[in-house]
């Protein structure tokens, strides 16, 4: 008896050490390929302010300044057999309004992509591992053409509003400036976060006979700009 039991605690040690190894080779490196900086868990949120602004022809300008709550809501199976979350979107316009649902976005974090269906278009908004002038396609997977997206500042220290976060990475998603217009979105991504701030321009610049007239001259376009207030669980 002594015998049986000293070999079934030797049997059940070898199959510890087996399946510790096994699992800490299987299990990913989260922080090391970028997956904290795009997280998902049900009942976390984050709250933005926005202002934007829009620019016309016909019109003067007008800028609105709003609220934006996102909830991680359940999880569920997309139609891609992948697992997904549901991102249920409140605005309001100041902090004594109530929260209105505006939009029910979806997330998912793949092996090699996180990507973010918002109003129905799919957008990869990540790519992982998350590495310096990683470039990829973030409309590959809607009909719109081609947009090439391109990490930088990766693992670099981000401040808003005098709120210092340690770890960011900036996804410059369109950089295309002229004299008749100025083309410029990026989105930027702190680690165990996710968005902490989106910078939205996309104007024409006023022109007179065929000339550009250039930077402080808006003729027409939007801009805007996102940034994290609050976040955490409910």
């Amino acid at each position: 008896m002594v015998k049986y039991g000293a070999f079934v605690l030797f049997y059940l040690s070898i199959v510890w050490i087996v399946s510790s190894c096994s699992s800490s080779t299987v299990e990913p490196d989260a922080a090391r390929l970028g997956y904290t900086y795009f997280p998902l868990e049900e009942k976390s949120f984050a709250i933005y302010e926005v202002e934007e602004t829009i620019y016309s022809l016909t019109s003067t300008p007008v800028t609105r300044n709003y609220q934006i709550k996102e909830v991680i809501a359940e999880q569920f199976r997309d139609l891609s057999n992948e697992e997904a979350f549901k991102v249920m979107r409140y605005s309001r316009q100041n902090t004594t309004a109530d929260w209105e649902l505006d939009s029910v976005w979806v997330a998912k974090r793949t092996a090699n992509r996180a990507i973010r269906t918002e109003n129905n278009r799919s957008f990869v908004k990540l790519i992982f591992p998350v590495e310096e002038s990683q470039k990829w396609n973030g409309n590959v997977l809607n009909e719109l053409g081609a947009d090439e997206y391109e990490f930088s500042q990766v693992a670099k220290p981000f401040t808003i509003a005098n709120q210092p976060y340690t770890s960011t990475a900036t996804v410059m998603q369109v950089n295309d400036s002229s004299a008749c217009n100025m083309k410029r979105v990026y989105e930027v991504y702190a680690q165990d976060i996710g968005l902490i701030y989106k910078e939205k321009i996309l104007v024409d610049y006023r022109q007179t006979n065929n000339i550009c007239e250039g930077l402080g001259d808006i003729q027409a376009g939007v801009q805007l700009y996102q940034k994290l207030l609050n976040y955490g669980k409910e």
